[in-house]
């Protein structure tokens, strides 16, 4: 990731970091107060933003639950959601949606809690 340096953040900027932080860890929005929301939590905001659309993007390719197993009843899902991807590729002109799935979010918050702490700590 290219480090962000010198970049100048207004309290908008810092009010919508703290949103999306707030987002990411709805589960616990509070621990988001504790953090300043300085140039190091900026940068790991962008890599979330990156890896939270990426995991959603490749999240649209994957078949709904449904009735897989052999038979006649599971090829037909299996065409159905072939049919529902292809598309979704043509809808979004080989472009995968930009909606955020949960699983996505829950991922990166996990993976990020660490680095956050210690960046919005200073450390």
């Amino acid at each position: 990731m290219a480090e962000v340096q010198g970049i100048e953040l207004s309290a908008d900027d810092k009010a919508n970091m703290r949103t999306f932080l707030r987002l990411v860890y709805a589960d616990n929005p509070a621990v988001v107060d504790r953090w300043d929301m300085n140039e190091a939590v900026f940068e790991i905001i962008m890599e979330m933003i990156e890896q939270v659309l990426q995991c959603s993007d490749r999240m649209d390719y994957v078949p709904q639950p449904g009735d897989l197993v052999g038979g006649r009843g599971g090829m037909r899902y299996a065409k159905k959601v072939l049919k529902s991807i292809a598309e979704r590729v043509e809808e979004n002109q080989g472009q995968p949606s930009r909606g955020i799935y949960i699983t996505c979010r829950v991922a990166v918050s996990r993976n990020y809690r660490t680095p956050l702490e210690l960046a919005g700590t200073g450390l």
